[in-house]
């Protein structure tokens, strides 16, 4: 069985990154979507420590994937 390589990205400057690597002041360079379509973080939005917290929550709940896409 193979492994499905990682999407690419949408955008030059875009890079795919797991919540649990995502640092404090990384900038997402797509919202961050509940699965009823719904922006709980904007796209240009600055993740402070507690947000990427509260995603990662989120995340542990299957709300949001854990995965976003942060600028480069």
């Amino acid at each position: 069985m193979c492994a499905s390589a990682p999407p690419e990205a949408p955008h030059a400057g875009m890079v795919r990154t797991a919540l649990a690597d995502v640092a404090p002041g990384s900038v997402p360079a797509k919202d961050v979507l509940i699965p009823s379509g719904l922006i709980i973080v904007g796209k240009g939005t600055l993740l402070s420590k507690r947000l990427i917290q509260r995603l990662k929550d989120l995340a542990d709940l299957n709300i949001v994937t854990e995965h976003v896409w942060i600028r480069e």
